[in-house]
This record gives structure tokens, sequence and C-alpha cells, in this order.
């Protein structure tokens, strides 16, 4: 049985907008949860619960994807006998662009978690990654840090949040000649294809080298060749 996923666009991954970690994560929540008209409609404090963060980080984010032009915010207003005039009822969120291509299928799951918005998107982008193989990816630490824009050392700390929780299986490589080579990311669970990400040269997936020791963990190993077409 396949995992329930939902689509999140590559240009919001890659934070092309030069988003902050945090604001990413509370576009997860409206692209994750909203309706078939792109809209979710909830207070701060519903988003709050939903992204692990508190409502006045949530309202600072919610300002960065609307000046960002990810979101429009509708202020819902109703007539009130009682008080006789109108009051303020709830805030709709309305996602301005579809998400018809480019874009990463990410698991419902992995919201569940109460991760640290680098951590998190740091799990993006090893996902995003998965397209050739749509279960395993192999980016180097150093380009997950150049797409997240964040130190590599930050990076280095999220890996060890991931592999704790087992969010994704994380394998360690070396090259015949005991070279270290591109760590291994596996998802658990199977989950469908991703779309092809639109990324520049810098961020290219890093080849499979043809003969890897991986090391899944520290009491055991095993003798791997990879076949490239």
């Amino acid at each position: 049985m396949r995992e329930k996923v939902f689509k999140l666009p590559n240009s919001l991954i890659t934070n092309q907008s030069n988003l902050s970690p945090s604001a990413i994560g509370v576009a997860e929540i409206f692209y994750a949860f909203m309706n078939k008209h792109r809209k979710f409609t909830g207070s701060l404090k519903k988003i709050a619960q939903l992204s692990y963060r508190c409502e006045d980080t949530v309202s600072q984010d919610v300002s960065q994807l609307e000046k960002a032009g990810y979101i429009k915010i509708i202020r819902n207003w109703r007539y009130s006998q009682e008080y006789a005039r109108n009051i303020y009822t709830a805030t709709t969120y309305y996602v301005i662009h579809p998400v018809e291509k480019d874009y990463t299928l990410i698991p419902y799951s992995w919201l569940q978690h109460k991760l640290t918005p680098c951590t998190l998107q740091v799990t993006r982008i090893c996902r995003m990654f998965m397209v050739k193989e749509p279960n395993r990816s192999y980016p180097s630490l150093r380009n997950i840090a150049d797409t997240a824009r964040i130190a590599k050392s930050t990076v280095c700390r999220a890996m060890k949040d991931i592999m704790h929780l087992g969010i994704l299986l994380v394998k360690r490589c070396e090259k015949e000649n005991g070279a270290f080579a591109c760590n291994s990311y596996h998802i658990l669970k199977k989950i469908k294809q991703a779309t092809t990400p639109d990324l520049t040269n810098r961020h290219k997936q890093q080849p499979i080298p043809e003969h890897s020791k991986i090391q899944a963990s520290p009491h055991f190993s095993l003798e791997l060749s990879y076949h490239t077409t």
C-alpha cells in the first residue's frame, strides 16, 4: 500500500524566493491541506498547531509568503444580528500558483514529526532528488546545503535527527579505494515517482559510484556493485 502524499513545488523546495526555512514549512501546510480550489481556511493558531510553531512566527511566515507571491490572504466577514454590524469570522489563504508540473511528492506522515525547519528542508531536498529511482537519492551534503541555503554543519545535524526518527534510511558509502562517496538516502515506504526537478547546473545529481561499500549501520556492512546504463 502506497503512502498518502501531496504535491509541493520544486521552486519552493529549492527556495528560489529566498524564504526562511520556517516560511517554507508554513507553505507546505497550505499545499498539504488546501481544498480543490487551492484554498485553506483556518486561524493562525491552527496553522501553528499543524506546523509546530508559535503564532507570532506563523504570522511572520505568512507575511513572507504573501510578499513572495505564493498566497493571497482573504479575510472573511459576516453580518451579525446581535451586534448589528459585520464581524470577522475567519481567514482564507489562497494558493496562487497551481501545482501542475515540476513538483515533488511529500508524504503526509512527515508532517507528524516535530522537526526543526532546517531538518524538514533537508528531508524535502533528499526527496526531490529521488527522480531516477523513486525511493532513493544520493546528493552530496554540500549539494543539499547549497540547495537549502544553509550551512553544511546544519545539514549534518539534520541528518542525525532524520536517522534517529527513521524518516529516511541513510547509508554511508565508500569506494573500493576507501575514498568517501555521497550518502545514499532511501524512503522506507513506497511512494510514487516524483517529477523531474528543474535545477541549475550546481544542483545536478551526483553520479552513482560504480563500486561502493555501503555501511547501513556500525554493526554490519555489505559490498554492492552498481551498474549504470
